[in-house]
């Protein structure tokens, strides 16, 4: 069994929970391990390098406030969410993916079978937008998709 994917009762080095926690930083890890899960042995906590944290913090970028972001027009803005599984759906589809524009308030939602479809739905429904709006997509705003 992988480490990363076993229980969090299990005894799991530093390194595990690095990668567990998204290669959160020391000071976050260690809250969290003060907090959450307070059994867990502070020997097995070894200094050690991550090649994705250095990898991550060398590339580094500002993020784009929200007040930068124009929002004037259609398609300035759009949401996209995924939900699911839903295991007694009749119809076989397991996911539901929903569109949302932020001035035109238009919102689409769109059955999937698998999540691996959401990226060409979201696609699909961009280009005919941009299209029928006559107007490119600025910014895409996406959870769990």
């Amino acid at each position: 069994m992988n480490p990363i994917s076993q229980p969090s009762s299990t005894k799991l080095r530093r390194r595990d929970w690095n990668v567990r926690l998204g290669h959160a930083r020391d000071k976050t890890m260690l809250s969290f391990r003060r907090k959450h899960v307070p059994s867990l042995d502070p020997t097995s906590w070894q200094p050690f390098f991550c090649e994705v944290c250095v990898k991550g913090k060398c590339t580094h970028y500002q993020v784009q406030h929200w007040s930068d972001i124009p929002k004037d027009k259609a398609l300035d803005l759009l949401f996209s969410d995924i939900m699911g599984p839903f295991n007694d759906n009749p119809l076989r589809y397991l996911h539901i993916l929903t569109i949302h524009d932020n001035v035109s308030t238009y919102r689409f939602v769109f059955p999937l079978k698998t999540r691996k479809d959401a990226p060409a739905a979201i696609l699909e429904k961009m280009k005919h937008l941009q299209v029928k709006l006559w107007n490119t997509l600025k910014v895409l705003h996406r959870d769990n998709v």
